[in-house]
């Protein structure tokens, strides 16, 4: 099966790796003549590979931004049972997971 893919909209290049000069984006993509998805892939100098990534529909990504928010703002509390939260990736300590 051929997989075609039409990147609709490049949105933010976050990272170039200097050694193979592939790149992490955000774009609007369609995959096999689907509807588009927001994702984030590394991707190579001419987006004819990629790596695994994920995708967002427009709603999934609403759901997202004001959570990602919180996390950059420090509103990730977890020392409140009814708050929904993940360890962060510079704790030392291991901390209950609520989801």
């Amino acid at each position: 099966m051929n997989i075609t893919k039409d990147i609709i909209k490049h949105i933010k290049t976050f990272y170039v790796n200097p050694n193979t000069g592939w790149t992490k984006e955000l774009n609007l993509v369609s995959w096999n003549g689907e509807k588009p998805s927001y994702e984030v892939r590394m991707w190579d100098e001419n987006h004819d590979r990629c790596s695994k990534g994920m995708g967002l529909s427009k709603k999934e990504l609403k759901k997202v931004i004001p959570l990602l928010q919180a996390e950059i703002d420090g509103e990730n509390d977890c020392t409140n049972s009814s708050k929904h939260c993940l360890p962060t990736p510079d704790d030392d300590t291991e901390q209950e997971r609520f989801i």
